[in-house]
């Protein structure tokens, strides 16, 4: 059921990205919002949401900073997470590497630090640092409308999920 559940998500996003037709996304500042589903290993899935502002420096690079929300990751044997369902809130920064396709579809890879803040069911709460790491392909449905497919994970402090996610994003430019 749950395989179920990511191949329909999968599908779907392949299929607004395909459907996406326009232009390369402009130099300078943007703003992106990322809605999927996130677990240990996609075992007992949660939701994920993600809001990001960043500056794209060229077309090949750009940096990030933005804010993450798992609200109900479960445990399953993997550290911090082990003893119930912890809910996970982060302050990110990443940089983002980009190979643009053509004019409308690049790929992308992003990495950077979260300050991570778990929040237990049962058991103490936990302040600690996390890599974030995450890559996706991006569609420039207009000069300054962009929608992204990705895959990520967050990892350290004795945890790690999986992400996988559905965004839309918009250049100020």
């Amino acid at each position: 059921m749950r395989n179920n559940k990511i191949l329909c998500v999968a599908l779907l996003a392949a299929g607004v990205c395909v459907a996406s037709t326009g232009y390369a996304a402009l130099n300078g500042a943007y703003t992106t919002a990322q809605v999927g589903v996130a677990g240990l290993g996609f075992n007992d899935e949660g939701p994920y949401f993600h809001f990001a502002l960043g500056d794209q420096l060229n077309h090949y690079f750009a940096v990030e900073g933005g804010v993450t929300a798992i609200p109900t990751t479960s445990g399953g044997g993997s550290g911090f997470l082990s003893d119930g369902v912890a809910h996970l809130y982060s302050l990110d920064g990443d940089v983002k590497a980009m190979l643009p396709l053509d004019d409308r579809v690049n790929l992308y890879a992003k990495a950077g630090p979260s300050l991570a803040y778990f929040k237990k069911d049962y058991g103490d709460d936990h302040l600690g640092v996390m890599a974030n790491v995450a890559v996706g392909v991006a569609f420039n449905v207009t000069e300054h409308w962009t929608t992204d497919f990705s895959v990520g994970a967050m990892v350290g402090d004795g945890a790690g999920v999986s992400t996988m996610q559905l965004g839309l994003g918009y250049h100020f430019a």
